[in-house]
């Protein structure tokens, strides 16, 4: 279904992105799953160490893979749990998915409570319900994207998860066209050893530009924070992304302007980790059921070595449903009645939408969404009570970004994200056994890191 939708090519992209932020030392692997499960990279059973020829080695991997068959979840936790039940902490799994359980064991059975993970619903088509219960039962995380424009945007999220960093810099920006620029401003505090920069847009048809961009080109200018150009390249750059490494970067805020040269539409995510694990922002939403149309809170932190950072504030937005589901589907119900079923995919009514989206993509949006923002409160030195106000059911995506003066010297930035999901009744449970129908669904890529991480993602 990957494929049918779209999402194959930048769900690799953002994967091999997510790989080649990893730090020196690192340890993963890369699992893909169908019918079962198998070591993409490395062949045989054990982590990798992150360097530049694995990272290499793994990037051919992930790119090598393609759509085929069933959704064998179960199994490829099972490979992932193999690798990381002799690992000490941190360690985890990244499970994304577009689509549905529909071979192997349950996956709720063969969780190992111990080893955390962090779970990507890609799309309305798949059962967020399962990967809501996977992150919750494991104390991983649940993260939703509509479509894979924001998925390089969550990975950057499960790094700090991971312990690679701590995200200091995570946005979007969407529908970039020809001589268009996109300038992200990352403030980095004194005292680092090293920070890392990424710029995705997950097009491998766009190529990055040393120099000047030509056609279907993305340049992108450093600046440090005297604005005086730094003559840097990307440590990694590959299909639809590069890599920045500042080593003892000078505080201050740094400069990457992205520009596009071209005559497509390209998305544009700039991200920017650094490995101070003392400095963390702290989301906390509500607990159990949110009713749709009824509000809810989110409180923040901002915390240096466990005490409280003031002086600062916060920055906050929810991107929101602007039709549920339910509505769509009665909006459509005579354009999705005449779409043929496919031979060898998904054929509900939701995935039909899916695709009829994915065909409209560039005009009008079926499932359309909005950004809203809350009511801020300070309720303490370096603490926040944000109200979001609710409207349709569906997945709430709220953004964060924290911004305080440092106890170091400079300024300390934070940014995360926290998925809450409003309904109109309970979600039905997924527990009637693998769901064999037409659906066969992807190839699952699993990726381990230790620290350690693992990634289970979906290649059909």
């Amino acid at each position: 279904s990957m494929e049918q939708y779209g999402y194959l090519t930048p769900a690799k992209a953002d994967a091999d992105t997510f790989v080649n932020m990893f730090q020196p030392g690192d340890r993963f692997a890369v699992i893909s799953f169908s019918n079962n499960a198998y070591r993409t990279y490395p062949t045989t059973a054990n982590l990798e160490v992150f360097n530049p020829p694995t990272a290499a080695a793994a990037s051919a991997a992930i790119q090598a893979l393609r759509s085929i068959n069933m959704t064998n979840i179960g199994e490829a936790i099972v490979f992932g749990n193999n690798l990381l039940v002799p690992e000490s902490e941190p360690r985890g799994q990244v499970l994304l998915s577009d689509g549905i359980w529909n071979q192997g064991p349950d996956p709720l059975s063969v969780l190992n409570k111990s080893i955390r993970i962090y779970t990507i619903a890609l799309g309305n088509n798949g059962q967020l319900d399962l990967l809501r219960k996977i992150s919750q039962e494991t104390g991983g995380f649940y993260s939703f994207t509509p479509d894979a424009i924001g998925l390089a945007s969550i990975y950057f999220d499960i790094l700090e998860y991971a312990r690679v960093g701590q995200v200091v810099y995570n946005t979007l920006r969407k529908g970039m066209t020809n001589q268009q620029h996109f300038n992200a401003v990352v403030k980095l505090s004194a005292g680092l050893d090293s920070a890392s920069i990424s710029v995705n847009w997950a097009d491998p048809t766009v190529t990055f530009a040393s120099g000047t961009p030509g056609n279907n080109q993305i340049g992108v200018t450093v600046r440090d924070p005297d604005f005086k150009i730094v003559p840097i390249q990307p440590t990694y750059r590959n299909y639809g992304f590069v890599v920045y490494t500042l080593l003892n970067p000078k505080p201050g805020n740094w400069y990457f302007d992205t520009v596009f040269v071209g005559n497509k539409t390209v998305n544009v995510t700039a991200g920017a980790i650094d490995p101070d694990q003392l400095a963390v922002l702290s989301l906390e939403g509500p607990r159990g059921i949110v009713p749709a149309g009824e509000s809810f809170k989110v409180r923040t932190r901002l915390s240096f070595e466990g005490n409280p950072v003031g002086g600062g504030g916060v920055a906050a937005s929810a991107e929101v449903p602007s039709v549920s589901m339910r509505e769509a589907l009665a909006r459509h119900a005579s354009e999705l009645a005449a779409m043929p079923d496919l031979s060898d995919g998904p054929c509900t009514p939701e995935s039909k939408l899916t695709r009829l989206r994915e065909q409209r993509m560039f005009g009008v949006d079926l499932l359309p969404r909005h950004v809203v923002r809350p009511t801020v409160r300070e309720t303490a030195a370096g603490e926040h009570e944000l109200t979001f106000q609710t409207d349709k059911p569906g997945e709430y995506v709220v953004r964060v970004e924290a911004v305080a003066p440092h106890p170091r010297g400079g300024e300390l930035m934070r940014t995360r994200h926290l998925t809450i999901f409003p309904i109109t009744k309970p979600p039905t449970n997924h527990r009637n056994g693998p769901q064999h129908n037409k659906t066969p669904h992807p190839t699952q890529a699993t990726i381990a890191h230790a620290r350690s991480i693992i990634r289970t993602g979906r290649c059909q």
